[in-house]
């Protein structure tokens, strides 16, 4: 059988791929195909003069996870972006991967003149196995910033559960449900976590928000806060202003712990021991609960304390406190925290360990978690030609391209009693403009190789005696294996020899001066490459040899095959 599979993408770097099955044993070979053109991602609208990708490092996503609110920082933007964005980033626009499918996004800030600013998306989905992109638009003067209700509006960035959202530790907040929020005492603002955030004194100075955000089980709270050193301090706490300390939220204590609690009956609080803060410093703590019996507190992302307790939610609650414990009855008065808060979010879900480890490396560490591409600009027809009162501007426009040429067929000799080795080869042909050159690499579709499909049986992988190193071809005694070498204008003669035939007619992979080596399970190998655009446009040809022998051994009788990939990809 001999399949074949052959795609190439109109981007920046583009792939041709394909599927070269070689054959051993007397069966006839039937061929088919599989032709696919890929484009490069679709331009979301004309109108948008310049886009950047997002890549979303899919080792940074702790589980497959959805409607995923993505902090990007603007200051890690390309320089051209903040020359080209509105002064108010009302024309920014963030599609999925494919370059159009529009997706929700806040611009919470940007100041163009000092090159920063703050942004959230929702990411319908995020891999945890496959890095996933998205695109942000800009560079449309007509734009205007959509309307926060909207289905692309700041709002519907948080739509999956999220009750009450502040970028700014208490002062403002961007969901879709309608709260009263009092000022008191200003507290001053200050850069805390990720963006904004307000300073409170410890006594008069906090934020009432009406009415309270969540009301029962489940729940969690986000908060970026700020410890000041042995006091009550970053205190963002639900209750009921009308009941003895009927309250339920996060603070750190004057013992230097985070601390979560839920106080209806009795007071119910846990610490995070293991984590000691020192003055100023500033954490990400989470306090999730599913229940009254499953309470749990991670700081940093990391899961540091569980609550032994089971409390109910309390009752009534009005109202949030940001800097305070808000209660006015009998003699009672608030409870003020010290210290700095950020970031909030309280949701009506109990987010997962994934979830919110996650959130810790977006937020903590975005350069790591999101790579920023280069500045992009819309595509200007070869022929178009723009024009301005005294002057004629003519823009031309060549693509890099990359094209792999169809291999032959491999039919590797019967191997018999009396035939114990066999040799076969094809070439593959790459032309490409790009100036920086290429890469083509073999990698196997099956670990070992070369299998006997009906039964299993298999021949193993050339064993090198520095593993990934290649030798000189020498197969052990009592051995029977199957590798593969390579030649041509742009492989390396010290990596691979300096033979430039395979010794089909000898069918001895021993007989030339090639270096051969094994497939190591299904990973890509690299065999050619090249730093600069094709010499000539005839392009370059590399060959691959295929080499087996049974050594002192006969292998099963069958019919054999190993599927190789053969790919292209641009510098």
């Amino acid at each position: 059988m001999f399949a074949r599979c052959f795609s190439f993408s109109f981007s920046k770097k583009f792939l041709g791929s394909f599927f070269l099955v070689v054959v051993m044993g007397s069966v006839s070979l039937a061929a088919y195909f599989h032709f696919a053109h890929a484009g490069s991602p679709d331009w979301y609208d004309s109108a948008w003069n310049y886009r950047v990708k997002i890549t979303i490092d899919h080792t940074k996503v702790g589980a497959d996870l959805t409607d995923f609110p993505v902090y990007v920082d603007l200051s890690k933007m390309p320089a051209g972006f903040f020359q080209h964005v509105q002064s108010g980033g009302g024309d920014i626009r963030v599609t999925e991967g494919d370059g159009v499918t529009e997706v929700p996004r806040e611009v919470v800030s940007i100041n163009t003149a000092s090159s920063t600013g703050e942004l959230h998306f929702e990411a319908p989905t995020l891999s945890s196995s496959t890095d996933s992109d998205f695109y942000l638009y800009y560079g449309n003067s007509s734009a205007s910033e959509p309307a926060a209700s909207s289905t692309y509006g700041s709002e519907n960035v948080w739509n999956s559960g999220y009750q009450y959202v502040s970028h700014d530790g208490g002062a403002s907040e961007s969901t879709s449900h309608a709260y009263t929020i009092t000022e008191y005492g200003s507290p001053p603002s200050a850069n805390i976590g990720i963006g904004e955030g307000h300073i409170f004194d410890g006594s008069s100075t906090y934020y009432k928000i009406q009415p309270a955000p969540i009301t029962s089980y489940p729940f969690t709270f986000l908060v970026w806060g700020r410890h000041k050193v042995n006091t009550p301090s970053a205190g963002v706490i639900v209750s009921n202003s009308t009941v003895n300390d009927q309250s339920v939220g996060i603070n750190f204590h004057s013992d230097n712990h985070p601390r979560p609690f839920v106080y209806s009956s009795v007071f119910n609080g846990f610490e995070a021991n293991s984590v000691t803060l020192s003055d100023n410093e500033e954490v990400l703590a989470v306090f999730t609960a599913s229940s009254s019996s499953d309470r749990r507190l991670y700081v940093n992302g990391v899961p540091e304390a569980t609550a032994t307790d089971t409390d109910p939610f309390p009752t009534s609650v009005d109202s949030l406190g940001v800097g305070a414990l808000i209660r006015s009855y009998g003699t009672y008065s608030n409870v003020y925290y010290a210290g700095g808060v950020g970031e909030i979010r309280i949701s009506s879900v109990a987010r997962s360990a994934e979830w919110i480890a996650t959130a810790y490396a977006n937020q903590g560490s975005p350069a790591t978690f999101e790579t920023i591409g280069n500045e992009e600009e819309v595509a200007v027809s070869p022929t178009g030609v723009s024009m301005s009162a005294d002057a004629v501007l003519a823009h031309l426009n060549i693509p890099a391209e990359i094209s792999l040429s169809a291999p032959v067929d491999v039919s590797l000799r019967n191997l018999s009693t009396s035939v114990q080795s066999a040799v076969g080869s094809s070439t593959w042909r790459v032309v490409t403009n790009n100036p920086t050159g290429y890469q083509l690499t073999v990698q196997a579709t099956s670990s070992p190789a070369m299998k006997d499909l009906a039964d299993g049986k298999s021949f193993a992988d050339y064993s090198e005696t520095s593993p990934g190193i290649p030798e000189l071809w020498n197969v052990n005694s009592g051995d029977f294996e199957f590798g593969f070498s390579a030649f041509g204008s742009d492989t390396d003669t010290s990596v691979w020899g300096n033979a430039t035939r395979c010794t089909e007619t000898l069918n001895d992979p021993g007989a030339s001066n090639l270096k051969w080596r094994g497939f190591v399970g299904t990973s890509s190998i690299e065999v050619a490459h090249s730093s600069t655009v094709s010499s000539t446009t005839a392009g370059a040809d590399t060959t691959i040899c295929f080499g087996t022998e049974e050594n002192n051994i006969f292998a099963p009788s069958g019919n054999y095959q190993a599927t190789i990939v053969v790919t292209a990809v641009a510098n």
